[in-house]
């Protein structure tokens, strides 16, 4: 069952660094080092995550820490320039960034003796999806867990229990129309007033993570992994291969709802990691920006009012069971939520295959929290 996910935010202004709540604020600019011009939709992330900022389209960015986050630098990429770390000290004392062009530009690199283009692996990664990922139905026990803020716009911390079921598997299907795939029930929730964790407590109430259309793989008609999208995206090789992984960046030339799964994108773009040997995606690190105005008239947001871009960031990634391949785990971030940093992550933790009955899906948890059943339901996995 798929679902159009909103997406939301980032505040622009001048450089400098101001406390804000619960966040510090790290402003400044990212420029070409060649002739100075600002670079516009440069991804910004804290170093090891998908917790950041991307640039507004003249360069300028705006980054919110939250206090309990202890990083301490970030590292700044952008398609065709070469990838920088740099400490958040530096950002607050130099204010501008420089990145410089990408000396090598691979076009082609040889895999298993043979020369082949970008847009190639992608064809050959399609061509194998059916044999390389899961086409019967299957259900998965996923552990959510949504960092967001209450209505006072205090942090909160909310972990649910859901099993997921797939009558389609990741056969081919578009995202639209919607239609009966599946369902889904929520089974445990709880939730914690603060960042620490601790204690948690009830929560049976509705809610449904916003991360329906985070599988490229099963929305491939609607992204980078349809070939009647390929003409749409830009291809080039990050490296050639390393540890039998192909490293491969993409970018959505001419981005719309059926072509990067996302409601009014302005830029799609990120890294595929993919087996050499067989073809199969690992990995995927995506970035999506949005259009504000277009969003609004569609989901009625009109009364928002803000100077921001929307955006969304997400790392997800796959693993073996048996013969074939299923998500595993996604972390997807965004500022959508009242114009705060928010997450989500999703792990993975069983999956088993087979036809289920037809049933309707529950937003709302239908057993009450205990620490007991919760850990046993979880063998005690967290998403972290």
């Amino acid at each position: 069952m798929r679902v159009l996910i909103l997406i939301q935010s980032i505040l622009i202004s001048v450089p400098g660094i101001s406390q804000d709540g619960t966040f510090t604020k790290y402003e400044g600019r990212i420029i070409n080092a060649k002739d100075g011009s600002g670079l516009p939709y440069v991804n910004i992330a804290f170093e090891g995550t998908v917790y950041g900022t991307s640039t507004n389209e003249q360069g300028y960015f705006k980054l919110k820490k939250p206090e309990n986050l202890k990083f301490d630098s970030v590292q700044i990429s952008c398609v065709g320039f070469l990838s920088k770390k740099v400490k958040l000290q530096d950002i607050q004392r130099l204010k501008v960034v420089e990145l410089r062009e990408s000396v090598k530009n691979l076009k082609e690199v040889t895999i298993k003796a043979e020369e082949i283009t970008p847009e190639e692996v992608i064809r050959k990664v399609i061509e194998k999806i059916p044999s390389n990922y899961i086409q019967g139905p299957y259900s998965q026990l996923k552990l959510y867990r949504t960092n967001t803020f209450n209505s006072e716009l205090q942090p909160v911390a909310i972990e649910v229990l859901r099993e997921e079921y797939d009558d389609n598997g990741y056969k081919t299907s578009a995202l639209y129309p919607l239609r009966y795939q599946g369902y889904f029930k929520t089974i445990m929730g709880r939730l914690s007033d603060n960042t620490s964790n601790h204690p948690f407590k009830n929560f049976q109430r509705s809610f449904a993570p916003p991360t329906a259309n985070s599988d490229v793989v099963d929305v491939r008609n609607n992204n980078f992994l349809s070939i009647s999208n390929l003409k749409k995206y830009e291809f080039e090789f990050e490296n050639s291969t390393v540890d039998s992984v192909i490293v491969i960046k993409f970018r959505n030339k001419k981005p719309n709802h059926r072509n990067s799964a996302a409601l009014a994108p302005t830029h799609y773009y990120g890294t595929i990691w993919i087996n050499q040997s067989d073809y199969t995606i690992l990995k995927v690190g995506s970035t999506t920006i949005m259009n504000k105005k277009k969003v609004w008239k569609a989901e009625s947001y009109s009364s928002f009012e803000s100077e921001e871009i929307w955006f969304n960031k997400e790392v997800i990634e796959y693993r073996k069971h048996g013969n074939h391949y299923h998500l595993n785990k996604l972390v997807r971030w965004s500022n959508w939520d009242q114009n705060k940093n928010g997450s989500t992550t999703v792990v993975s933790l069983s999956i088993e295959l087979g036809e289920k009955d037809k049933d309707d899906t529950d937003f709302t948890p239908s057993q009450k929290y205990s620490l007991d059943k919760w850990e046993k339901l979880t063998g005690g996995a967290t998403p972290y």
